[in-house]
């Protein structure tokens, strides 16, 4: 069993359904890997091995009285982002204002999880309460990158990310409300995707806005779509339909926002790849100006979110700086103001979309930052270092658009670019059909870091 962390999500689950792998066989190989991995890598800020185990044989008890889940994750195991509770798992969101804290109950989106007969391995690193893109929390060491362990592994799902990308997990569960699944799994060299506002069961009361959801980061489409399907709303994530011919495809290379730029020519050429490869499919691919959105545009829905937060003032002051600045900049700004702020907002980006079916981007404007720049003692700093991470990816959360992230293999670079591609509203089938013709015409998203075997 040395091996199953070669096999796709969907091929270890298919295994496991039939009884040619048992769920305890598959479990106990990921968290071998993980006691072998995962000190150096920061990816999990919780690992509950005898639980996950105990869950697992419960699992092949009931497939083989015939009373098992039957489902795309059934009997597989995962791990939960831990800005989400997990019954009897620390939920700590990354922060010290939860230290100590234990979760008495599962999460909605984890019952579901657990309804589809998921074996849940342990908590996911997080950035803290998820405001940053790199993962640097002040509740354990930063999440790394498997490509090159100086490197930050991003964020917020940056746990997430990394355990995926060096294959300590078949599947991640993340979550995505400013770019936190596209953005580490551009940094990390694998697949990640956010669904469309509303297709998937939103599971943060807390978060009223409308800008997160939860979703995946993997290794393959069809590996993808084996969570989205759990926890969508609809069947939109079972369509396989192929990609049409004709599709009108925006290509954007570089960003109009101050301070940032120009994008590594790497990034811009794994765009125009990408592109041409849409355009030798029967695209009509055309180039664009950047929108008329800058980074401060965003910044009062997310300081509107971290007031939301319900902590008293003496957690409030165990926050880290960043955090807490968001969190009172935010209490100036009511629900209804920042609502009007994001219909403003996905107003202007529609006016810029134009009649686009897609929009071809880099997922990020820059290479990985170094691990440790989501501390420090100014705030100020340190969301001018989440900038060029998050200017390609804020927007869509805005407008609630489904937006993915995929590696494109390139001679010599390690990890490989991160290229977004979006679609309209409410399109999520039709990009996954467009990201599924990119995956094969691309040789596949199931890439491997050197140094994880």
């Amino acid at each position: 069993m040395s091996d199953l962390h070669r096999l796709r999500a969907i091929e270890l689950a298919r295994r496991i359904a039939v009884g040619e792998i048992s769920s305890a066989e598959a479990t106990a190989a990921f968290l071998a890997r993980i006691e072998r991995h995962g000190a150096g890598l920061g990816a999990f800020s919780h690992v509950a091995a005898a639980r996950a185990m105990r869950a697992a044989r419960e699992f092949d008890d009931a497939r083989r009285r015939g009373s098992a889940p039957r489902s795309p994750l059934a009997g597989l195991p995962l791990a939960v982002k831990d800005l989400y509770p997990v019954r009897g798992m620390p939920m700590r969101a990354g922060s010290r204002a939860l230290a100590g804290f234990w979760s008495p109950l599962d999460g909605p989106n984890v019952r579901r999880l657990r309804a589809a007969g998921a074996v849940i391995l342990g908590k996911l690193a997080t950035s803290e309460f998820g405001a940053m893109p790199f993962t640097d929390p002040d509740t354990g060491p930063s999440a790394r990158n498997p490509w090159d362990k100086t490197r930050s592994a991003g964020g917020s799902s940056g746990g997430s990310a990394a355990a995926v990308a060096a294959r300590l997990l078949p599947l991640g569960h993340a979550s995505d409300g400013g770019g936190s699944i596209r953005i580490p799994a551009a940094l990390c060299g694998v697949f990640g995707f956010k669904a469309s506002r509303g297709a998937l069961h939103h599971a943060s009361p807390l978060e009223r806005l409308g800008l997160t959801t939860e979703g995946p980061v993997a290794r393959s489409v069809d590996d993808a779509c084996a969570l989205l399907r759990v926890l969508a709303t609809d069947t939109r994530f079972e369509d396989r339909s192929d990609m049409p011919r004709g599709l009108r495809v925006h290509v954007l290379t570089d960003t109009a926002e101050p301070g940032v730029g120009p994008v590594p020519v790497a990034l811009a050429d794994a765009t125009r790849r990408v592109a041409g490869a849409l355009a030798a499919a029967g695209a009509h691919v055309e180039t664009v100006a950047p929108p008329p959105l800058r980074a401060p545009d965003f910044l009062p829905l997310w300081q509107r979110v971290f007031a939301g937060l319900p902590l008293p003032g003496f957690l409030h002051r165990r926050l880290q700086p960043v955090t807490r600045a968001l969190r009172e900049a935010g209490r100036g700004i009511s629900h209804a103001e920042a609502m009007a702020c994001r219909e403003s907002l996905a107003a202007r980006l529609a006016s810029w979309w134009g009649d686009a079916d897609l929009l071809v981007s880099p997922t990020v404007a820059c290479a990985a930052p170094e691990t440790g720049i989501g501390r420090g003692d100014d705030p100020a700093a340190v969301l001018a270092r989440a900038v060029p991470l998050a200017v390609f990816t804020a927007a869509f959360n805005a407008s609630g658009q489904p937006a993915a992230s995929i590696p494109v293999p390139a001679p010599g670079l390690q990890p490989p670019p991160g290229v977004q591609l979006v679609a309209r509203a409410g399109a999520d089938a039709l990009l996954l059909s467009v990201l599924r013709r990119l995956e094969a015409e691309l040789g596949g998203f199931d890439l491997d870091p050197p140094g994880w075997e």
